[in-house]
């Protein structure tokens, strides 16, 4: 999978463009992931930092169905386990669904690594600064989401976001609203029409 940062977000988890790898194995890795699955939606994620409460976090954005997930005080050490981190939230959205944790496991399964690049796609990019601004700057629900006793439940969060999260998309001039969860859904058993559950 392909993991797209803004430029702010690239330059403050220390996160270089392919192009800039110096590591020529990690930059041929890189470049063999990029390759194979730029343009498929399905497979892209995009980046945004923010912060709260004077701490570095960051969300993610899948590009098809707007799934929108937060780590809270996510340090620039955890970025190589972000894949996984996104992972978890995913099956966990997904608990109570057999079938979705079969589909989940098998696009884990077929593309079990990430690389990182900038972030280009306007309509992303509008979405997370959405999100941003409506969930996180003004709303202040953030701060229920934390347990009195300070600790995150970082799963908990996103399955909080994800089911009272409704987006919008222009649809052959039309305005579709849609939750994402659901959208997601639809989306990965297209993806995998072919499978046996």
């Amino acid at each position: 999978m392909i993991i797209y940062g803004t430029k702010q977000t690239m330059e403050r988890y220390g996160i270089p463009q392919i192009k800039v790898i110096q590591d020529l194995k990690q930059k041929e890795k890189a470049t063999n992931i990029f390759d194979a699955e730029q343009g498929d939606r399905m497979l892209e994620w995009g980046a945004k930092v923010f912060y709260f409460e004077r701490r570095k976090c960051l969300q993610v954005c899948h590009f098809a169905s707007k799934i929108t997930l937060v780590f809270l005080n996510f340090k620039k050490k955890e970025i190589p386990a972000l894949y996984a981190l996104i992972a978890r939230c995913m099956f966990a959205l997904y608990e109570d669904k057999p079938d979705m944790q079969k589909l989940l496991n098998r696009l884990w399964e077929e593309h079990g690594e990430t690389c990182f690049d900038k972030l280009t796609d306007r309509k992303v990019i509008s979405t997370m600064n959405y999100f941003q601004s409506a969930y996180i700057e003004f709303s202040g629900l953030l701060y229920n989401w934390i347990e009195e006793a300070g600790a995150i439940d970082m799963i908990k969060i996103n399955k909080i976001i994800n089911e009272d999260h409704i987006v919008s998309e222009k649809v052959n001039g039309k305005t579709d609203y849609y939750c994402p969860i659901k959208k997601f859904e639809e989306l990965l058993k297209e993806y995998y029409a072919d499978a046996t559950l």
